[in-house]
């Protein structure tokens, strides 16, 4: 039974069949709905090099430490009852492991705290004598703190210190002070952790409102929470905004609200089939797969367009009834299979990705993809002859008719041969330059940037730094560090080396120079640190005295694992070395990570930490898209040829596809727009969505009737509309990655829809001096 008979007449058990389906999947879709927004969580699983790095991030780069800033303002007493609070109420919640003290050696090294003005120091050394050598012994420190009054007072107000005061650290400025609190639970689980962190907002919350301040969240599990709380609102958003325009087109493209509804009811129903089922069958999705709704809305719509546009135009003269609806889905049966599969293909190469990524987005958008199909095919006829809705052909001027005019025409066909010999140029410059810095999924205005950036600037430096080197051995070590500082970009490295020289027999005459490379390391001296805050940080400095006063390495070495661990790592029952460093200027930015494993490659040195996994992520989805593109680009060649049985049309439309891809980048070389693994992933999703515009275009060109070819462009230019549209709303997005993605996406598909038009101008029936058709 073909297609159009079982609509007809079955069309009221359809309509039902669908809108149970649509209520039963619709509450699975939003009953329970995450996006999994780490970049991390794209590395292929299994592979020795991910593993390795993966479990070096979760020891030593990645925490469950949350931290909590606020603002002071000078008001240190007020601000430390607030935090006590906090503590209290944070503690109480179950949520928390324990609070850090500030005498943590990570806490010291990670912040640093009150620095010491060089006047004060050289004033406060004046009376010691240099000849006796051992800064470090307590005897010697003692006659320090005798012969300078405000040290006895700063020593004085530490054992007067509150209980709270032994968890807060307030910034030298005193704008700013926060505490760091340990979470109970994994910072991998995602959905975890998105509960724990929003629980102790609220908490936050209520503290804020009686105590008329504001605090802000910071640390790996606030940014875990904030980066997946945006790429939500992202997709609601861009969800929303897609429909939004969709619907403004499809109103100010057919003139009819009757139609507006029809496609509306339609768009939701597939829309919450598509969510049910993926939320079943994934349970979470990634960041890649995260725009795929937005997308699937306006390829999906397209198949509504184009049924609407055929039941009216064999309605013209007549109402729409079952033989209009049977003639267009006839009609239609052809192309649209056509088109349908060819983007199943191109979706469906990505299982040959093996990566998850690619596996989830590929599920999602066959799936959705065949679901806008079948409603649109089945459900929006069904509804169309159930509820008897009536409705006639546009009278307004059709889109595309300008095609039949011959001086229109060879303006138009110039104009995008000057347009193409600029941009492609600039295309095949921009996508010869891959960018391994993808832009931000939270904006710069976000809670946790803005902490972290208010941190950083009253504190100075926060973390170890993110690049990190592993060495067998000390030797092994000083030559890890010698690379790093003669690289020219990385920042003064840290590691084990740096307490062993501090701690080595050196003069007072030397310490100018101690203060001078620790204050480059962390920017806070670590003499004036132990000098400020005596009794602050008794692990430290029983530290720095064995290592001191032993010459036996290995006890050294024992001694700093137990006290300082971030210095070290165990992997398979081997202690390693960890050197952290990073780079002198954001090395997030301008594609200065390609500069920097660049050198690390040239002088053989493999590294670990975040920048590292991301480095060659970016590596792997570059290899694999470019992979899928040609897999994908193959495939539909294939399909068209298969289709038209003409080798001359294949080879002219998916070379009209290629220059589509290649001029899209070029335009977005000109706006800005790099190419990132995301904005790659164009090549492979415009090649298998883009070809279904060239397809309709030439089998209503094959008819040669000008009334038809004209109605076929008219749904063409609104299908393409709606799909950038979808794509455009992504412009909205507040975070960067998908923004810049959606841009140039939605250029894409309008520069697409500009060479399907170029295509038809050059065919018979289309306006060509064999034929003409002029208006």
């Amino acid at each position: 039974m073909a297609l159009s008979a079982i609509v007809v007449k079955y069309h009221r058990l359809i309509v039902v069949i669908f809108s149970s389906l649509a209520i039963v999947l619709g509450y699975f879709a939003f009953a329970k709905f995450s996006v999994d927004s780490n970049l991390a969580s794209l590395a292929p699983k299994g592979e020795n090099f991910y593993t390795e790095q993966l479990d070096f991030l979760k020891e030593k780069m990645s925490s469950n430490v949350l931290v909590v800033v606020t603002y002071a303002n000078g008001d240190v007493e007020k601000t430390l009852k607030i935090l006590a609070e906090l503590k209290e109420a944070f503690e109480s919640s179950g949520y928390i492991q324990e609070t850090m003290k500030v005498d943590d050696p990570e806490i010291f090294i990670k912040y640093g705290f009150l620095t010491v003005e060089a006047s004060n120091f050289d004033k406060i050394f004046s009376t010691f004598d240099p000849s006796l050598g051992n800064f470090l012994d307590f005897e010697e420190w003692r006659k320090i703190v005798a012969s300078s009054a405000s040290a006895y007072n700063l020593i004085s107000d530490y054992a007067r210190r509150s209980d709270i005061e032994k968890y807060v650290l307030i910034s030298p400025d005193k704008e700013i002070a926060l505490i760091n609190f340990v979470l109970k639970d994994d910072f991998t689980n995602i959905s975890v952790m998105n509960k724990v962190v929003a629980e102790l907002k609220k908490i936050a919350s209520n503290l804020e409102k009686q105590w008329s301040t504001k605090f802000l969240f910071t640390g790996t599990p606030a940014g875990v929470y904030e980066s997946n709380q945006q790429v939500k609102k992202d997709f609601a958003l861009t969800t929303m905004i897609s429909l939004g325009g969709i619907c403004a087109i499809i109103l100010a493209g057919f003139g009819s609200f009757a139609v507006l509804v029809l496609l509306f009811i339609s768009m939701i129903v597939a829309m919450l089939i598509t969510l049910g089922f993926v939320n079943l069958v994934l349970g979470e999705i990634n960041i890649v797969t995260s725009f795929v709704n937005a997308m699937l809305l306006g390829l999906g719509i397209d198949y509504g367009i184009y049924v609407i546009s055929r039941i009216a135009f064999f309605s013209s003269e007549k109402r729409v009834d079952e033989s209009s609806v049977s003639a267009a889905l006839n009609e239609l049966a052809k192309p649209s299979i056509v088109a349908l599969l060819t983007t199943i293909g191109a979706f469906g190469s990505m299982f040959l990705g093996l990566s998850k990524p690619f596996v989830q987005m590929a599920i999602f958008a066959i799936f959705g993809m065949v679901s806008f199909y079948l409603t649109m095919m089945l459900f929006l006829p069904a509804l169309i002859l159930t509820l008897k809705v009536q409705f006639k052909e546009t009278r307004r001027k059709l889109l595309g008719n300008f095609i039949f005019n011959n001086k229109l025409r060879r303006i138009f066909k110039i104009s995008m041969l000057i347009a193409l010999i600029i941009f492609i140029p600039l295309g095949i410059q921009n996508l010869s330059n891959y960018w391994y810095t993808p832009s931000g999924l939270v904006s710069d205005k976000a809670e946790s940037a803005i902490a972290f950036n208010k941190v950083k600037q009253s504190f100075q430096k926060v973390g170890l730094g993110e690049i990190c080197l592993l060495a067998d051995n000390l030797e092994d070590l000083k030559r890890l560090e010698g690379i790093v500082k003669n690289s020219g970009f990385l920042v003064e490295p840290l590691s084990v080396l740096n307490i062993l020289e501090l701690a080595s027999n050196k003069t007072l005459e030397d310490l100018p120079e101690v203060y001078r490379q620790v204050f480059q390391i962390v920017n806070n001296p670590f003499l004036s640190a132990i000098f400020h805050r005596v009794g602050i940080y008794p692990q430290l400095l029983e530290m720095l005295r064995f290592v001191r006063s032993t010459n036996n390495l290995e006890d050294i070495v024992m001694e700093l694992k137990k006290d300082v661990p971030m210095v070290f790592y165990e992997q398979n029952g081997k202690s390693y070395f960890v050197l952290y460093t990073d780079g002198i200027e954001n090395i997030y930015q301008a594609n200065r990570l390609k500069n920097v494993f660049n050198y690390f490659e040239q002088n053989n040195v493999k590294v670990y930490g975040y920048p590292a996994l991301l480095y060659e992520v970016m590596k792997e989805m570059k290899k694999t898209i470019y992979f899928l593109g040609i897999l994908v680009f193959l495939g539909v060649f294939a399909a068209v040829l298969l289709t038209l049985r003409s080798l001359r049309k294949a080879l002219f439309i998916t070379t009209l596809l290629l220059l589509s891809i290649i001029t899209t980048f070029g335009i977005g070389k000109i706006l800005g727009f790099h190419t990132t693994f995301l904005t790659l992933l164009i090549f492979p999703v415009l090649t298998g969505i883009g070809v279904d515009g060239f397809v309709h275009a030439t089998f209503a060109i094959e008819r040669k009737e000008k009334n038809l070819i004209s109605k076929t462009l008219h749904s063409i230019s609104l299908s393409s509309f709606t799909t950038t549209a979808a794509f455009g709303s992504f412009t909205l997005a507040q975070g960067k990655l998908l923004s810049e993605f959606g841009s140039l996406m939605a250029i894409g598909f309008f520069v697409n829809y500009l060479l399907v038009i170029y295509l038809t101008s050059f065919y018979k029936g289309g306006g060509n001096d064999e034929n003409r058709h002029d208006d």
